[in-house]
Order: structure tokens, then sequence, then C-alpha cells
């Protein structure tokens, strides 16, 4: 679409801007199953090393 001389830039902008936003929400769900399994079962066992990798997790996902 780029490549074609009479495409819409505004049009491009809106097809990113949707997949981008189609990934967050993708993004949103394995966050929620991470947070469900993963970073439950290690907080419930005693695993200090969550803590940090939850920090980390986190600061990824919100920039």
């Amino acid at each position: 679409m780029i490549e074609e001389d009479d495409s819409n830039c505004v049009n491009i902008l809106t097809q990113i801007s949707s997949i981008h936003e189609a990934l967050r929400g993708v993004g949103k769900e394995v966050m929620r199953k991470y947070l469900k399994t993963c970073a439950t079962n290690a907080i419930q066992s005693g695993e200090d090393e969550v803590y940090d990798e939850l920090m980390n997790v986190i600061y990824k996902y919100v920039k």
C-alpha cells in the first residue's frame, strides 16, 4: 500500500494504529495469564525472585 502512488497516508496510519491496538490487546491477555498462573504460583511457593521479574514485566508492558 505504501508503494502505490495513490495511497492515502492517513489510511496507512489508521491501519498501523489498528494493528498496534490489537497487539496491545493480545499483550493484555498474556499478562493476565502470566499473573494468574506463573506469578501467582511463584509467589505462593515463596520464590522471592518473582518480584523482580514481575516488576520488569510490568515496566516493559507499560512503555
